[in-house]
C-alpha cells in the first residue's frame, strides 16, 4: 500500500478501527519536509513530535502535534480521529493558524486512511500510512495536500518512528 496507488485499492469495510487506532497510541517523532508551495516560499524540514492516545474507551483516537524549526514551535494541532454515524472516518482538527475546527471524512483502504475537508484556505487531504507501526514499534508516514491549480499539491511530509 502507498499514498499513490489509494485511489484504486479497495475500501476496507471489515478493518477494526479500534486496533488501527491502538497501534498509533503512544509519542512519535519524525523529520517533516515542509514543501516549497504558495504557503511556504523555499522547501525546509521541521521536527515533528506526536502524542496519540485512546479516548471514550478506545473508540476515538485524540492526537496532539507540533512542528519545531530552532527549538520554536511553528505548528501546532490537536485532532480527534474518530467514525462517523456514516460509516466512514472523521477527524476533527484545531490548529493554531485555523479559527474553528476542520472536518475531515475519509476512508481506510488497507491501512491507509484518507481525509478531506475544505477550509478557508482550500481543500486539504491528509493521508496516514500506518503500515509499520505497532504497540511495540516502527513506524508510520504522513501526507499532507493541498489543491492547487487542478491537481493535489503535496504541502508536507513525514516518516514518524516511536519515540522513547
Amino acid at each position: 500500500m502507498s499514498f499513490e496507488s489509494f485511489e484504486t485499492d479497495p475500501v476496507t469495510t471489515d478493518f477494526d478501527v479500534a486496533t488501527a487506532f491502538a497501534s498509533l497510541i503512544g509519542d512519535w517523532t519524525g523529520t517533516e519536509t515542509i514543501h516549497k508551495s504558495k504557503f511556504c516560499p523555499q522547501q525546509m524540514t521541521s521536527a515533528g513530535q506526536t502524542s496519540f492516545r485512546p479516548g471514550l474507551g478506545g473508540a476515538v483516537l485524540i492526537s496532539d502535534h507540533s512542528q519545531s524549526m530552532g527549538g520554536q514551535v511553528i505548528y501546532a494541532q490537536h485532532a480527534v480521529f474518530s467514525r462517523a454515524k456514516d460509516g466512514s472516518l472523521q477527524l476533527f482538527s484545531f490548529d493554531d493558524p485555523s479559527v474553528g475546527p476542520d472536518d475531515f471524512r475519509g476512508s481506510l483502504r488497507g491501512q491507509v486512511m484518507r481525509l478531506e475537508a475544505s477550509n478557508a484556505g482550500g481543500r486539504w487531504r491528509f493521508s496516514l500510512d500506518f503500515t509499520g507501526a505497532d504497540a511495540s514499534g516502527g513506524s508510520y508516514a504522513t501526507r499532507s495536500e493541498f489543491w492547487h491549480d487542478g491537481a493535489w499539491a503535496i504541502n508536507t511530509e513525514a516518516t514518524y518512528t516511536r519515540a522513547g
